[in-house]
């Protein structure tokens, strides 16, 4: 058991011994540490005044290759979506009531 702990002065470093209760607590401060400590603030308030721009990369377009092409049928019932949509369209403003909206 340590009755009176002993402290030994080495350079650059402070330290505290303390014995309570049985319980032996050691605080050590270094050059180090205190050095830390300074660059820590400085970094801490330069990075508090100015804003940080992160670069965000576009996106590559890849043209990819068709595996087949579109079948005639397949075609032919697009155009003919097509010419029905259109004819519907045109059947219904044809059966508007044109004149009544403009007198």
């Amino acid at each position: 058991m340590l009755r009176d702990p002993e402290e030994k002065k080495t350079t650059g470093v402070k330290s505290d011994i303390n014995l309570k209760d049985g319980k032996l607590k050691v605080l050590v401060n270094t050059e180090a540490q205190k050095l830390f400590l300074k660059w820590k603030e400085q970094y801490v308030q330069e990075t508090k005044e100015r804003n940080k721009t992160i670069s965000v990369p576009y996106p590559v377009i890849e043209k990819v290759t068709v595996p087949a092409e579109l079948t005639f049928f397949q075609k032919l019932y697009l155009w003919i979506g097509k010419i029905v949509v259109f004819g519907l369209i045109g059947f219904i403003l044809y059966k508007i009531p044109w004149r009544s909206f403009l007198s």
